[in-house]
C-alpha cells in the first residue's frame, strides 16, 4: 500500500500543481492563457467528477472573458450537460447570454428563464428573456434600411465609431486598431 500511495502521490501532486498554475491565469486575468492550462489539465482528470465540472466551467468562463460567443456556448453546453449548474446557476445565465449573442434567441430565453427560477432576485435572468423576445419582434418588422458589408472601408480589427467628418456628407471618419492608422496612439 505504501509503494502504491508513493507512485500515484507524484502524478496526483503533478496535476494539483498544473490546476494551480490554470487557476493563477485565471486570477491574473490572462485568459487565453488559462484556457490552455485548463484543456491540459481537463484531459487528465478522470475520477474526480466535481473537479472536471470545475474545471470544463472555467474554460466557458474564459471564453466569455475573452468575448469568443461561438466557443463560450458548446463550452458551456458541456458544462451543463455534467450537471455544474447545480452548484454554479451562473452557467444557465452565461450560456443563454451566448445563445444570444449568436442569435439563438428561442434557445436562450428558455435558459434565462431556468436562471430565473434558481435565482429569481437577480434581474438579468428576465431581463435577457425579455431582450431576446424583442430581438424575434424586431426581426419579424421590415426596416427601411438596409446595412452592408464595405469592404473598402471595414477590417478584420476593431472599426468603430464612424462620423461625417464634413458638412456636405462626404467623408467619414472612424476609430480603428488597424496597421498604419493616422493619429495618436495611447
Amino acid at each position: 500500500i505504501f509503494l502504491i500511495g508513493f507512485f500515484l502521490s507524484p502524478e496526483a501532486y503533478g496535476q494539483k500543481k498544473k490546476t494551480e498554475m490554470a487557476d493563477k491565469a485565471f486570477a491574473d486575468q490572462q485568459y487565453y492563457v488559462a484556457i490552455d492550462r485548463y484543456k491540459k489539465v481537463y484531459t487528465k482528470i478522470k475520477n474526480n467528477k466535481a473537479e472536471k465540472g470545475r474545471v470544463a466551467y472555467q474554460i466557458a468562463d474564459c471564453y466569455r472573458l475573452v468575448n469568443d460567443r461561438k466557443k463560450a456556448a458548446p463550452a458551456f453546453k458541456r458544462v451543463l450537460r455534467m450537471d455544474y449548474q447545480r452548484k454554479e446557476p451562473l452557467v444557465l445565465l452565461y450560456y443563454a447570454d451566448a445563445l444570444k449573442s449568436l442569435g439563438e434567441y428561442e434557445e436562450a430565453i428558455l435558459n434565462y428563464n431556468l436562471y430565473t427560477e434558481r435565482v429569481p432576485d437577480d434581474p438579468r435572468g428576465r431581463d435577457g428573456a425579455e431582450s431576446c423576445r424583442l430581438a424575434l419582434e424586431w426581426l419579424e418588422q421590415s426596416s427601411k434600411y438596409s446595412v452592408e458589408n464595405l469592404k473598402k472601408i471595414n477590417s478584420k480589427t476593431d472599426d468603430f465609431a464612424p462620423t461625417f467628418s464634413d458638412k456636405f456628407y462626404n467623408s467619414v471618419i472612424f476609430t480603428s486598431t488597424r496597421d498604419g492608422v493616422t493619429g495618436k496612439g495611447m
